[in-house]
Order: C-alpha cells, then sequence, then structure tokens
C-alpha cells in the first residue's frame, strides 16, 4: 500500500504541477473577447499547442482523486490505476470535454496520446510476442 500511496501522490502532483503550467503559459496567449467575435477566428498553433494539456492535466486529475487506495492497493493496481485515468481523460478531452466545435478542432490538430501530453513514459502494456 505505501508504494501504491506514493504513486498515486506523485501521479496526482504531476497533474497538479502541469495544469498550472500549462494554465500560466495559456494565459500568455489565450484569445481576447474581440477574438472570439471576429468573423473567421481560429485559434493560433501557439494556443491548439497548450490549451489541450492543461485540459487534460486537469481531467486526469479529477479521474486520479476518484480513485484513492486503500489498504488492499498494490503497485500494479494503482500503476494500471494511473494508466486508466490518463487514458479516460484523453478519451473525455478529445471527444466531450472541449467547450466548442473549434476547441475539438484544435485539439483534433494536435492530437497525441495522454502521458506525450503530459509528458510521462509509461511502460508498454501491449501483449508481447516471445
Amino acid at each position: 500500500m505505501v508504494n501504491a500511496t506514493a504513486l498515486h501522490t506523485a501521479a496526482r502532483r504531476f497533474c497538479i504541477g502541469q495544469h498550472a503550467e500549462w494554465v500560466q503559459k495559456y494565459s500568455q496567449v489565450r484569445p481576447t473577447a474581440e477574438n472570439y467575435l471576429s468573423p473567421g477566428w481560429t485559434y493560433s498553433d501557439d494556443q491548439c499547442r497548450i490549451f489541450p494539456r492543461y485540459r487534460l492535466a486537469e481531467a486526469t486529475l479529477i479521474n486520479l482523486e476518484r480513485n484513492v487506495p486503500d489498504a488492499r492497493s498494490g503497485l500494479d493496481d494503482m500503476m494500471n490505476t494511473v494508466l486508466e485515468a490518463c487514458e479516460s481523460a484523453f478519451f473525455l478531452a478529445y471527444n466531450r470535454a472541449f467547450d466548442s466545435e473549434e476547441q475539438r478542432n484544435c485539439a483534433a490538430r494536435t492530437r497525441r496520446s495522454a502521458g506525450e501530453l503530459l509528458g510521462i513514459r509509461f511502460p508498454d502494456r501491449s501483449p508481447r510476442s516471445h
């Protein structure tokens, strides 16, 4: 349980830090009200590279906080929980969580795996042929 709790805590802290970092970066390039009202306006490449990341970090954190380790939680179980939290957040972020069609289009232009967006390298979970 100690290792599972440590992993859960580390994953949560990482998401909190990533969210804060990407929100701060986005605040420097976020669109103004005039942008939204201008005909033909679209998100810039910089905006498209940033906002999916803070949305994904936030969604992953929410998923992690729904799954708090208990006395029976092992490290493998928690690794699967973290992976599932990322995968679920990725699905939600790209399929349902964006506020507008423009944001969904922007996200589609910058689509990457959840781990890549958060800067996490997870072990390969695919079956290996021997």
